[in-house]
């Protein structure tokens, strides 16, 4: 991980080791900075769910005036801190170790804020509660931005949430499953009951259904055509009332990108991420 441009252009910065952070790639930061243009040049720049802060300081190679780094996760926090000692920043970067969803971000936040980057963990954005969190996050901050001011978001692309069911159960219940098992995989279930009965979930032609083609735990998440193909490698834990749990496969729906108070968003894709691009509403560029 390094800096591309700026006053500390090939500087390389320290990482933690593991899987605790997902880096820009830096073809993506290139194309973002570029397109951002002369908007950093003494920007007052906000870095959410921040890492190891490669973004945030790329914002400060390019003339950026100040930074403030918010990262919850102890180890990352640190690695951020060592990198802006290591560019000796100290005095134009804030390090702040907290929730980027907190309360109390938005009052740590300069006024105006002139970038706001937000990288939220996709495990949270692909669920409802999580995704509307985000965005109720969002909507004050577009508050605090200049009129040429930008809140950027990162997402993945497609994008879609668990939506929770009627009486807060995530999904349709197809059956039951026992102690073993955990979520439903193609090709680890065999006579799978779909029908109505007892212990049963949505029948064949219930328009409740269920949305294909999501990834999760190694499989993908089956549509209702794939129930003839399901088999089962757990004698207890047959579906169709066999077992101690129900069986839940999500429901997903395309996830609302909305914020209120901004305009936009303008999206730029690269690949299987996005970036999405606010205003303030009212605002212009």
């Amino acid at each position: 991980m390094r800096i591309i441009s700026g006053e500390f252009r090939r500087r390389v910065l320290n990482s933690p080791e593991g899987l605790t952070t997902r880096p820009m790639p830096d073809r993506v930061k290139e194309s973002i900075f570029s397109m951002l243009g002369g908007v950093v040049e003494g920007a007052h720049v906000v870095d959410l769910f921040a890492g190891s802060g490669s973004v945030g300081l790329e914002a400060i190679s390019r003339g950026a005036a100040s930074c403030v780094f918010v990262e919850m996760d102890r180890v990352s926090a640190g690695v951020l801190e060592s990198n802006v000692a290591l560019l000796g920043v100290q005095e134009r970067c804030r390090v702040i170790r907290g929730d980027a969803l907190g309360l109390s971000i938005v009052a740590r936040c300069p006024r105006p804020s002139t970038l706001i980057f937000m990288d939220p963990p996709y495990p949270l954005v692909r669920t409802s509660i999580g995704w509307e969190r985000v965005r109720g996050q969002a909507s004050q901050l577009v508050k605090l931005l200049s009129e040429d001011g930008f809140l950027l978001l990162r997402t993945p692309r497609p994008h879609e949430v668990e939506v929770p069911a009627v009486g807060g159960v995530e999904g349709v219940v197809v059956g039951k499953r026992g102690k073993g098992h955990k979520r439903p995989r193609v090709g680890n279930w065999r006579d799978v009951n779909v029908g109505g009965g007892a212990g049963g979930g949505a029948g064949r032609g219930d328009e409740r259904g269920v949305v294909g083609n999501k990834k999760g735990d190694g499989g993908r998440w089956f549509a209702p055509a794939d129930f003839d193909k399901l088999e089962v490698d757990d004698e207890e834990g047959a579906a169709g009332g066999v077992g101690d749990a129900p069986v839940v496969v999500p429901e997903v729906r395309p996830a609302s990108y909305e914020i209120v108070g901004a305009r936009g968003p303008e999206v730029h894709v690269y690949g299987s991420m996005a970036m999405n691009l606010y205003m303030r509403d009212g605002g212009g560029k």
